[in-house]
Formats: C-alpha cells, structure tokens, sequence
C-alpha cells in the first residue's frame, strides 16, 4: 500500500481526465472535416434564403415570364443569359460566332446552342409579339435591334448580310413559337369574357396584345386553325399537332424577301405564272429527250464493242491455228532432213 503526502492512505484508481476540459489534437484531418461542415451550413442556409427571396420576388415577375408549368414545379427566373456572361468574363472576351455564308446558324453547334439560346432569350424580354411579319416589314427598327443585341453578346459581324439573314431566321422562329406559346397560355380554353384584356408581357403594350387577341378571335383563324388540325391522316404518318399547324399557317411569309435578305438560292417560285411553268415542263421534257438519245447512243457504243471484242478472239484462235501448223511443218522437214543424212 503506498501513501499520499500527509501520512494518510493513497488509491491505486485511475480515474480518467474529463473529456469536455480535455483539448483535442488539431490535426489536418480534423481541421478539413470541420471547414466541409461549416460549408455545408452556410451552403444550406445561403440556399434557404436564395429560396425565400425567390418565392417572395415570384409574384412580382409572374406577368413578365410566361408560365407553363404547375405550382409545385420549379420556375426559371431572370438568371437567363448569366451563364454566356460568366463564359465571356472568364475568357475575357465574347465568344465569337462564324456563320458561313448560305447558312442560317453556325456550323459549331455549341456555337449554335448559345445563339438561340441568347435569342430566346431577346424575345422574351426585348421584343414585342405582333400579329403578322408584315408589320415588321413595315418597322426595321425592331431586326436592327435583335441583331444589335445579339452582337453586344457574342464577337459577331452584325454589318454581314450572312449574318442579318441568319438573325432575321432565328428571330422569325422565336416570334413564332413565343406567339403560338401565348395563345396557349392566355387564349386557347378561357371564355371570351375571361380573356386578358391587358398585355401579360412588359414588352409589350395593351393595342398590340389586343391585336393579337383580335386575330385569335376571327373565325377565319379559328376555321384555319381546326381545318390542319383535323386534316385526314396519311396512313403511316401522324395528325398534325396544333404546333405544326400553326408553323403551317405562318410559314409563308415575306418578310426576309421584302427587306432584301434572302439569297438569290433561297428565293422560291409559288408556281402561278402558267407560262414559267410551260417553260419548266418542256426544259424537263428535252432534259428526259436527251437522256434518251445518250443512253442510246452507249448501248451502240457498247455493241460495237462487244462485236469488236468476238471479232479480235476469232482472229486470235486462227493465229493459233495457223501457228500450230507451221510447227508441225518445220517438225516432219527436220525429220526428212535427218533420214537424208
């Protein structure tokens, strides 16, 4: 038994340090363990906030965004077009686009993605939606415009007649789909005296969407509408859709002929000039003519050849014939020869 100070009696009971007094070893380990959870933490609480001031922020841009998806879904504010800017701070210079001429998007396709993606993006927010492209036939302003646009994004030529084509056809496209995409959201299913008489969009001012409003209505447009939808079914081919229908109706327009951009390849022929349509007929017919006389004119060819081909084998077999009976000759003289000796 041993003895503390004092003369009185010891323990030999270890007892253990008390783990909340004790200090812990910092190690490197340790230390990236708990920066990852505090990242963690503020990660979570900066999305939180993000999340709350999104939903708080939501109602105040519902009519500027249109709005295609239910209430429990996730929805796209004005973040579009953040990422090209990021790409284009990160290189420290825009990123440049080379649309070759005839073409009507870059042969890249990324290139190709981010320019209708930025040119989703200028209808959406810049552009308002008229009823036809005649009435931006009327007005250049609003082509100068998204091409100036889409050259204060990207490293682009917007002087390039290439170029304005190539924006005049994506422009067109978008109007086009963001026309048929309004119609479905604030007209298609709503009874005439539930239908918005105020624009949904801050692009565009009140006359303009009631023309739109307007069109929709005339029973003509309706008519047209229900007449490609309901159009008999090719066997083996599906009915069209009410997007196809409506790509049908605005398909024929002028636009790019009257304000001097299309090519001289793109300009197309309706075909309604019966003298133009005699002349093509009777090229073709001379074309099929011509045809004719050459593939005759080879199935000659080809006989001639063929006839030569017999001819020049028969002479061939009598060379061999003849040949043969000259060495017979020469081998019986050489005998006659060795019995006179």
């Amino acid at each position: 038994m041993s003895t503390g100070f004092g003369g009185t009696k010891g323990s030999k009971r270890v007892v253990a340090p008390n783990v909340e007094d004790q200090v812990g070893r910092v190690t490197r380990q340790k230390t990236k363990e708990l920066s990852l959870v505090e990242k963690d933490i503020h990660g979570s609480t900066a999305n939180t906030d993000e999340h709350t001031l999104i939903s708080a922020n939501f109602p105040a841009h519902h009519d500027d965004e249109i709005q295609m998806c239910d209430e429990d879904k996730w929805i796209r504010g004005k973040s579009m077009g953040k990422q090209l800017e990021r790409i284009s701070r990160g290189l420290n210079t825009k990123i440049t686009l080379v649309i070759t001429k005839g073409n009507r998007r870059p042969e890249v396709p990324m290139q190709a993605a981010m320019l209708a993606s930025e040119g989703g993006i200028v209808i959406r927010q810049h552009m308002p939606i008229l009823t036809h492209w005649k009435e931006y036939k009327n007005d250049k302003s609003y082509l100068e415009d998204f091409v100036g646009r889409i050259g204060g994004q990207f490293a682009i030529d917007t002087k390039n007649k290439d170029v304005k084509y190539a924006c005049a056809d994506l422009m067109r496209c978008n109007q086009r789909q963001m026309r048929y995409k309004l119609k479905k959201a604030y007209f298609n299913g709503v009874a005439a005296d539930k239908v918005r008489t105020t624009s949904p969009l801050s692009t565009m001012t009140d006359e303009q969407w009631m023309q739109l409003v307007n069109m929709w209505s005339t029973p003509k447009h309706k008519d047209t509408m229900e007449a490609l939808v309901a159009e008999p079914r090719v066997e083996g081919k599906e009915s069209k859709t009410p997007t196809e229908a409506v790509a049908q109706v605005l398909s024929s327009s002028k636009f790019l002929y009257n304000i001097g951009l299309v090519p001289a390849t793109k300009k197309s022929c309706n075909g309604g000039d019966p003298t133009r349509v005699a002349e093509l007929e009777a090229e073709l017919e001379s074309e099929k003519q011509n045809s004719l006389e050459v593939r005759a004119q080879l199935d000659a060819l080809k006989k001639k050849v063929e006839e030569s081909e017999e001819a020049r084998a028969k002479e061939l077999e009598k060379i061999n014939d003849l040949q043969k009976g000259a060495d017979e000759t020469n081998a019986l003289l050489r005998r006659l020869f060795s019995l006179n000796k």
